[in-house]
C-alpha cells in the first residue's frame, strides 16, 4: 500500500514539477529540476500527514468502538440486574409462601398433637376409672361374702388409683376403707403396710385429711392377725 501511495505521490510531484518547469520555462525560458532530496522530503511530509490522518481515524474509531462496548456492557448489566431483581422478588415470594405453608402445617400438627395428648389423657383416665371400678366391684363381692379382710386390699388399690387420677372419687373410696376397717377385728401385716403407705401420701392440708385421720386412728386400734391369734 505504501508503494502505491509513494508512486502516486511521486507522480503528483513530478507532474507538479513539470507544470512548474513549463511555467518557468515559458517565463524565463530556462529549465528547473527538483533534486532527489527534495522529492523524498516532499514524499516524507506527505506520508507523515497521511499517517497522522490515519492514526486520527484509528483513534476515533477505537473511541467509538470503546464507547459502544461500554454502552453494551452497561445495557447488559441493567438487563441482568433487572432480571436478577425480578428473580429475587419471585424467590422471596416463594419463600414467603413456603413459610406460610410451613406455619400452617406446624399449627395443624400442634393441634393434632394436643388433641392426641388429650385423647391419651382421657383414655388413661378411663382406663384408671375402669381399673378402680373393677377393684370396687371385687371388694363389694368379698364384703357380701362376709370376708372384709379380702375386701380391704381392693378398697386400698381403688383409693390409690383415685388419688392419682380422680380426686373427686377419692372421698368415696376412702369412706369404703373406713367402713371396711370397722368390720374387722384384726388386720393382716400386708394390709396394714399397704394402708400405712397410702396414708403417708396425704398431707395435713389435703381436702380428705379428716377421713384419713379417722382411718389412722382406727388402724392403730386394730391388732394384727398374729397378735389376735396369740390373744385367742
Amino acid at each position: 500500500m505504501r508503494t502505491h501511495i509513494f508512486t502516486l505521490l511521486l507522480c503528483l510531484v513530478v507532474f507538479s514539477g513539470r507544470c512548474q518547469t513549463d511555467s518557468v520555462s515559458s517565463q524565463q525560458n530556462s529549465p528547473t529540476f527538483l533534486s532527489e532530496t527534495q522529492v523524498y522530503s516532499m514524499l516524507f511530509e506527505q506520508q507523515k500527514e497521511a499517517n497522522s490522518s490515519l492514526l486520527t481515524t484509528v483513534y476515533f474509531s477505537l473511541g467509538l468502538l470503546g464507547g459502544a462496548f461500554v454502552s453494551i456492557l452497561l445495557s447488559q448489566w441493567q438487563i441482568n440486574n433487572g432480571k436478577f431483581r425480578e428473580q429475587e422478588k419471585k424467590l422471596m415470594g416463594e419463600i414467603e409462601s413456603v413459610e406460610k405453608a410451613l406455619s400452617t402445617l406446624v399449627d395443624s400438627v400442634n393441634k393434632k398433637t394436643n388433641d392426641l395428648e388429650e385423647w391419651v389423657r382421657d383414655l388413661y383416665k378411663n382406663d384408671q376409672f375402669l381399673q378402680a371400678k373393677i377393684h370396687n366391684l371385687t371388694a363389694d363381692k368379698w364384703q357380701r361374702a362376709g370376708m372384709p379382710q379380702n375386701a380391704l386390699p381392693e378398697f386400698i388399690k381403688e383409693s390409690e388409683i383415685y388419688l392419682k387420677s380422680d380426686p373427686d372419687m377419692l372421698g368415696f373410696s376412702l369412706n369404703d376403707v373406713y367402713e371396711c376397717l370397722s368390720e374387722l377385728n384384726s388386720i393382716s401385716k400386708r394390709n396394714k403396710t399397704a394402708l400405712n403407705d397410702l396414708m403417708r401420701k396425704f398431707p395435713q392440708d389435703h381436702e380428705n385429711y379428716s377421713i384419713v385421720k379417722e382411718i389412722k386412728t382406727q388402724l392403730q386400734a386394730l391388732p394384727s392377725e398374729e397378735e389376735n391369734r396369740l390373744m385367742g
